[in-house]
Formats: structure tokens, C-alpha cells, sequence
């Protein structure tokens, strides 16, 4: 039986614009034909979109799933470098209170009457 394109985008839940990125050459020569004034797809053409709609969603899912990962990896090594940097800064910081305490110790002996 076939169906139009407008039919196929409201069962796809898709513009007739987006199906007819589908419609190549080659696709409209295979399983595309004029019916009563209608272009029509048959139904092996319909299967054809879906399959390739089908192909293009699991593509995408699994592009984003990659993404996600290596999004999570640069995260993951972003903490640890900042990890780092805090440690750095804490031993400075104990660097100095140490320094401050000796200098003020040193001080204190000065000040004190003998």
C-alpha cells in the first residue's frame, strides 16, 4: 500500500522536511512511485526510513554515552590536579605558621627582661 510523505512524518513524529533527508536518488528510484497524482513510499521504502531513523537514534545514543565518559575523565582528571594543587598550597600555608611561630618565639626572647 505505501504511504505519503506526510503520513510517514506524522507516524514518525517527524517534519516531512526531516523524512526527506532520507530520499536520495537511488532511495526515490527504488520505493518511491506515483499513485493517483500522490507520491507515494511502499512499504519496504517505509521500513527503509525506519531502519535508518532506528540506526541514526542507537548512533546518537551511543555518541553521547562516549561523550558523557570523556566528559567524566577530563572531570575525574581535573579533581585530582586540583587535589594536588591544594596540597601544595596546605604545605606552604604549614610552611609559613611554622616560619611565623620560630619568628615570633625569636621575638618573644627579645622582648622578655633578662
Amino acid at each position: 500500500m505505501g504511504k505519503t510523505i506526510r503520513e510517514l512524518a506524522e507516524e514518525l513524529n517527524l517534519s516531512k522536511s526531516g523524512i526527506r533527508k532520507y530520499l536520495s536518488a537511488s532511495f526515490r528510484a527504488r520505493y518511491m512511485a506515483k499513485n493517483a497524482h500522490r507520491i507515494v513510499i511502499n512499504d519496504a521504502g517505509v521500513k527503509a526510513i525506519k531502519e535508518m531513523i532506528a540506526h541514526k537514534g542507537a548512533h546518537s545514543e551511543r555518541t553521547l554515552e562516549t561523550h558523557s565518559v570523556q566528559s567524566n575523565n577530563i572531570l575525574i582528571e581535573q579533581l585530582r590536579e586540583k587535589d594536588k594543587q591544594i596540597e601544595h598550597l596546605q604545605k606552604l600555608l604549614d610552611q609559613s605558621q611554622l616560619s611565623l611561630n620560630a619568628s615570633h618565639s625569636t621575638n618573644d626572647s627579645y622582648l622578655k627582661p633578662s
